[in-house]
Formats: C-alpha cells, sequence, structure tokens
C-alpha cells in the first residue's frame, strides 16, 4: 500500500509538470489513484486565464477542440509516464473537463508491463446494485458495473451502449456529434444516479464526470468523493 502511494505521487508530480509545460498553466494539484486496470487522475483549478476568457466568451466548443488536440499528443507521453514510474503499458487515455470547477479527470486503461504487479485491483462495489443502475440511466446498456478505486474514487462502467443508429454514426465519421448527445442524455440521469449512491453508500460525491470510449462501446462515469470530515 505504501508502495502504491509513493507511485501515484510521482505519477502525479509527472502528469503535473507535462500539463504546465504544454499548456502554459498546470493544475494546482493532482491526485492520482490505482486499481488496475484503471490508473484516474483528478486535475484541481486547471483553468488558464486564457482559457478562462473564451469560456466567458462563450466558446468552450473552441476550448474544448484545442484542449483535445493538444491531448492527442500528450497521450504517448503520459503512457511513457506510467511505464517509466510504474511499469504499465497504457492501451486507452480518456479526459473530460468541469470548466465550471476548473477541474478535470484523465482515466488510463493500463497492464502490467511483462511481470507481477504491486498494484490492487479496483474493488468492485458490492453494495450498489447493478439492476438499481440500470433502472435509474438515463441511457440503456448491456451491463453495468461499479468499483471502488480508493476512498476518495468511485467509477462505474456502462458497456454495451451503441445501438445500431449510434453506430451508423460512427461509421459515417460523425463521432463528436454523437459523443455530444450522448453526453446530453447521460447527464439527464446523471442526479439520480448520484442520489442513488450517496444514499445507498452513505457518502457525499464531490464533482462527476462523465467520459467515452466509443471503440470500446462504453461509456465511464466517474465520481470524486468527499471525505468523511467533508473537506476536498
Amino acid at each position: 500500500m505504501e508502495q502504491t502511494k509513493i507511485i501515484e505521487s510521482e505519477i502525479a508530480k509527472s502528469i503535473g509538470r507535462l500539463l504546465r509545460d504544454s499548456f502554459g498553466k498546470g493544475p494546482d494539484a493532482v491526485f492520482v489513484s490505482i486499481g488496475l486496470p484503471y490508473v484516474i487522475a483528478h486535475l484541481r483549478n486547471f483553468l488558464s486565464p486564457m482559457e478562462k476568457v473564451l469560456i466567458e466568451q462563450n466558446q468552450e466548443p473552441m476550448l474544448r477542440l484545442a484542449r483535445e488536440a493538444v491531448m492527442r499528443n500528450l497521450t504517448p507521453k503520459i503512457g511513457a509516464i506510467f511505464k517509466e514510474i510504474a511499469q504499465l503499458e497504457l492501451t486507452e487515455l480518456l479526459y473530460e473537463w468541469d470548466f465550471d470547477n476548473k477541474s478535470a479527470v484523465l482515466v488510463a486503461s493500463c497492464s502490467p508491463a511483462g511481470h507481477a504487479s504491486p498494484f490492487y485491483s479496483a474493488v468492485p462495489t458490492k453494495d450498489l446494485p447493478p439492476r438499481k443502475l440500470k433502472q435509474l440511466s438515463a441511457m440503456k446498456s448491456e451491463d453495468i458495473a461499479s468499483y471502488h478505486i480508493n476512498t476518495r474514487t468511485l467509477l462505474v462502467i456502462k458497456r454495451g451502449i451503441l445501438g445500431a443508429v449510434e453506430k451508423q454514426f460512427i461509421e459515417q465519421g460523425q463521432e463528436e456529434q454523437l459523443k455530444h448527445a450522448l453526453q446530453t442524455l447521460e447527464s439527464k440521469g446523471l442526479a439520480r444516479i448520484i442520489a442513488l449512491i450517496e444514499k445507498t453508500l452513505d457518502i457525499k460525491i464531490h464533482e462527476s464526470f462523465i467520459l467515452w470510449s466509443l471503440p470500446q462501446n462504453m461509456s465511464l462515469l466517474v465520481f470524486i468523493l468527499y471525505p468523511p470530515s467533508g473537506k476536498t
């Protein structure tokens, strides 16, 4: 456990430096949680003065496109950080921004690089019934599961989210338009899911993020939890 915390801290420092060098202003804090096969990084106060102006001018789509372009270039470098520090191979990197809270989340799918790993696997959340999550979700899915990455991070994964119409959008090269439509739909059921999680697990959720892995036919909901003391 202590070794994991040291490695998480080193990854957080390296990601913070990389983002600062690439965006001009890095996050004030980066918190990394490892629960294989996932590595989740929560970024706090990550918005430059220029980006703030774009938000104030209702230019969020432009800002998203700019960050997307930068992150595509940074993905191999983030993979190299995981390999060097944690001996983990990056297989997929997803990211989402919360401009209102000046925060962001990175979700990496990883596998051990050829030897026994010192990291724990993500722990399934036994007290959170998948059937109830399905009922409350605005989007249908073939399978849904939840995992505690650690005491501050909860992950819900929905698989089999794409129907024939959505797959047609992807074949026609309209993936970004599809993501926007799915984001709007999924957001409609998010408050109900948050209420269920908080009541069932007796926790409080500080932030939530919706991410999409359309090639894998899945979506991910990341919940950043308040500690028992209520401090962030």
